[in-house]
């Protein structure tokens, strides 16, 4: 019976973990999103400064545009690598738990067949 509750607890530890990485996954997206929003105005005052005399100034703004619009592209790699990652820890731990529900299924039918007095077959 011990251990029936053990692998219980194992697996709602792994459960609870799964749904916090899916929760950073969801936060992750989010993150995503909003970059894409800044990069798209980014690349809309880029674009304006077509139409902008060149001078100092101006070039200075571009500039700062064009490292912004740099960093939110490592940004957006750096949450899709997160997400990524997540997603594979996911697949693995969700396997786990598979494997841990069936022996916590086995377990308590040995214990069941015990209580009747039946034969267990291990």
């Amino acid at each position: 019976m011990r251990v029936i509750i053990q692998e219980a607890e194992k697996w709602l530890v792994l459960k609870s973990k799964i749904e916090e990485k899916r929760r950073t996954i969801l936060s992750q997206k989010s993150n995503v999103d909003n970059i894409k929003e800044i990069q798209e105005r980014l690349r809309v005052n880029i674009k304006n400064f077509e139409y902008v005399a060149n001078n100092t100034a101006t070039n200075k703004l571009l500039e700062r545009y064009l490292r912004d619009l740099n960093k939110q592209e490592d940004d957006l790699i750096n949450c899709n690598s997160k997400v990524e990652k997540l997603t594979g820890e996911i697949f693995s731990s969700e396997n786990m738990l598979a494997a841990i529900r069936q022996k916590i299924r086995n377990d308590v039918d040995s214990a069941l067949a015990i209580l009747n007095g039946e034969e267990v077959v291990v």
